[in-house]
């Protein structure tokens, strides 16, 4: 039957079809008149009854009644949709009406404070959600949309709520948006038990991407910093910012291709809030040490999963807080060249503690201990450090410095005798890790 030349009533409102206008995985969304009130703006979403699989069309007419059923236990979030009227007479004649929006576009230019506002918007709805132990698992641009300046997270057919049973999923069925969609929802049944909220965690993430990237169509796996994954790297000069190192870091560590290690949606607004402040100028003391911090683990990251297999890095901040961080284990070797045809290799198995980094002058002094007892006191300028991946080993390259030429000194410090160790510059230290 044709669909325009009918009158659909429901609990409050009468309407007719004016023409097609969307679709989705449970049915066809129309633009309508309300009849006797010509100035709302409403779409109806109405199921689509192929019978020709009664079996699977059962299935999706139940989801098509779950997410009315659930959406209206959710009036109370702001960001979400309200259904203004339904019907579920019928799989033939069941539909719900809902305010006009208009689609989110990916690839619109706007400002980058208005984008990290409408991420975090989306991100408060997905932790309402969670707190209330329900995951979206449909989470993309497509089911975002914007009514009044405000973002809305739409399209509830994939609901799943901790409490419930999931009778409307195949273990062999695939779930979720295909190209953004996390590894688990290709093969539900490979998995005693999913943790559907890291899932939406997964696709909320590859959505920052997609829209800080103004790129529709998203990409496959987790997002890697290494030089064959450049391409995937957020642009700081595209909108001159000094970084994105918290956003980076949120997109990295929420698309693990195991759920288990992916961050949570707390995490994820932490990471928001901390790009805002950046980018507005507005971080404290303490949020300044953790960007720090990140820059630092994103390089350390980078070079781990870089196929380049040897990194300088010559950053006096960097360097001072990688020496801080005690990153080493216990084996230190001291190599030089003695003559041209011998080279000196002194091995010690020492514990590496770091008391002291001048940063200015990349001076470090440090102290290494031996059965808790003999302590042994090395000094050195580092003006490069040289990650050599092949060989798994740190290079401390040292300057030219007249007054570290001195070494193997002993001197008394707090009742212990101290060995105190002089790097000479033509020499250089290596660590094995």
């Amino acid at each position: 039957m044709n669909k325009k030349n009918k009158i659909y009533e429901g609990a409050r409102y009468k309407f007719v079809i004016k023409k097609e206008i969307g679709s989705g995985g449970n049915g066809k969304v129309y633009d309508v008149d309300i009849i006797g009130h010509p100035k709302l703006d409403f779409v109806a979403k109405f199921f689509s009854a192929d019978k020709r699989n009664l079996k699977k069309c059962n299935k999706r007419f139940e989801r098509f009644k779950k997410e009315i059923e659930y959406v209206n236990k959710l009036t109370d979030i702001e960001g979400i949709m309200l259904i203004e009227d339904c019907n579920l007479s019928s799989m033939d004649n069941s539909w719900y009406l809902m305010k006009k929006a208009r689609e989110y576009k990916v690839n619109t230019r706007k400002k980058l404070n208005e984008k990290l506002d409408d991420i975090m918007k989306i991100a408060l709805v997905i932790k309402q959600l969670h707190y209330r132990d329900m995951e979206h698992r449909d989470i993309k641009p497509d089911n975002i949309l914007i009514l009044n300046n405000r973002v809305y997270l739409t399209d509830f057919g994939l609901i799943f709520c901790d409490n419930d049973i999931d009778n409307l999923t195949d273990l062999n069925e695939r779930i979720g948006p295909g190209k953004i969609a996390p590894p688990e929802f290709s093969n539900l049944g490979a998995f005693s038990y999913i943790d559907f909220k890291a899932s939406d965690v997964y696709l909320f993430a590859k959505v920052i991407w997609m829209i800080l990237k103004e790129e529709p169509f998203g990409f496959y796996g987790p997002y890697k910093y290494g030089e064959d994954s450049k391409q995937l790297l957020l642009d700081e000069k595209k909108y001159s910012v000094e970084t994105f190192i918290p956003i980076n870091k949120l997109i990295h560590e929420a698309t693990y291709d195991d759920f288990t290690k992916r961050i949570n949606i707390d995490d994820c607004i932490g990471y928001i809030e901390l790009q805002q402040k950046l980018i507005s100028n507005n971080l404290n003391d303490d949020e300044k040490v953790i960007i720090n911090n990140l820059k630092n683990e994103e390089l350390l990251i980078k070079f781990k999963e870089d196929k380049c297999s040897k990194h300088i890095i010559s950053n006096k901040e960097f360097i001072a807080e990688f020496l801080q961080k005690n990153q080493f284990p216990s084996k230190i070797k001291i190599c030089g060249t003695i003559s041209d045809d011998k080279e000196e290799v002194k091995e010690k198995e020492l514990l590496l503690e770091i008391s002291r980094v001048r940063i200015n002058h990349n001076y470090c002094q440090g102290y290494y201990f031996i059965n808790k007892r003999k302590i042994y006191e090395c000094h050195f300028i580092v003006n490069e450090i040289i990650l050599n991946e092949e060989k798994q080993q740190f290079e401390f390259q040292l300057i030219e410095d007249e007054r570290l030429w001195k070494y193997n000194n002993i001197i008394e410090a707090r009742g212990n005798i101290v060995g105190k160790y002089y790097v000479p510059s033509n020499k250089k230290i290596v660590i094995d890790y």
